[in-house]
């Protein structure tokens, strides 16, 4: 629908549409780099994408593929998993979050949110002392780096797609870059993974084990040695700690581990069901 530009903001402009509807459109949906980039009273061919009823308040669209109904538009040409060396900061967001170019890829909008920074999963009281005085000037202190425009980032690795935004989104945090899979798709039988015991089901005689935020699976009763054990060892009872597993099945979102002897040794072929 036609909608012309009524007000500018850090974050995005504000419309009037069908003769005297009020509607938003963020940042994340502008083609342009800032919404300093448009002017008031000017005309663009927008979409609704979302109405909120009680509050009257309207959320559209100037995205291609969104205002053409374009799926194509939105294709990612990278998939998850995908790292990139040598990704260059293009554009500061509002919040402090980024628009990164990558290697390779672009023409592919990236997004890195502020929470997957470097120095996001550190938390600052690990590196405090016992000085009472120097714990509380660590704690204050920031850990995340901030990055500049133009920067260029050594490692980043797509950790989702947004289909609807047509957006890869990115991380810098340790954990995720270093870890095995990112989905569960990724995951095959027979792979050797960390995983961190994430938490401990006595009455069903079981443990989750996670290998990120996104992936988790179970190391039941019988994979926690060769011989039958009536009980969860102990050393598999520390929640947080790290353990090397093997992958035994995969169905779906559905994984076991095996933690026996036999059965993590690299000539040891487990077969897939």
């Amino acid at each position: 629908m036609n909608a012309k530009i009524a007000k500018i903001f850090e974050n995005g402009v504000s419309v009037s549409f069908l003769g005297g509807m009020q509607g938003t459109i963020f940042v994340d949906h502008l083609p342009k780099e800032a919404p300093t980039k448009y002017k008031v009273g000017e005309r663009v061919q927008a979409r609704v994408i979302s109405h909120d009823f009680v509050s009257k308040a309207s959320a559209l669209s100037l995205l291609p593929h969104i205002c053409e109904l374009d799926s194509k538009k939105a294709s990612p040409t990278c998939e998850v998993g995908a790292q990139f060396d040598k990704a260059k900061v293009t554009q500061i967001v509002y919040g402090g979050s980024y628009k990164l170019s990558l290697p390779g890829c672009e023409q592919q909008a990236a997004f890195l949110h502020k929470s997957h920074l470097p120095g996001a999963d550190v938390n600052p009281e690990d590196s405090a002392s016992d000085d009472g005085e120097t714990k509380k000037k660590q704690k204050a202190k920031k850990v995340i780096d901030e990055l500049k425009l133009g920067q260029t980032v050594d490692k980043v690795r797509v950790k989702a797609v947004n289909y609807f935004d047509g957006v890869v989104q990115l991380t810098m945090r340790n954990q995720i870059l270093n870890s095995a899979a990112l989905d569960y798709s990724q995951l095959t039988v027979g792979q050797f993974v960390n995983a961190t015991i994430d938490s401990v089901n006595d009455p069903k005689k079981q443990v989750v084990l996670k290998i990120n935020d996104f992936v988790k699976g179970l190391l039941k009763l019988d994979h926690f040695a060769d011989f039958p054990v009536k009980q969860i060892p102990p050393k598999f009872t520390a929640v947080g700690k790290q353990i090397k597993v093997r992958v035994f099945s995969v169905e779906d979102r559905k994984v076991l581990f095996t933690k026996k002897d036999t059965l993590m040794k690299h000539d040891v072929p487990i077969p897939a069901s």
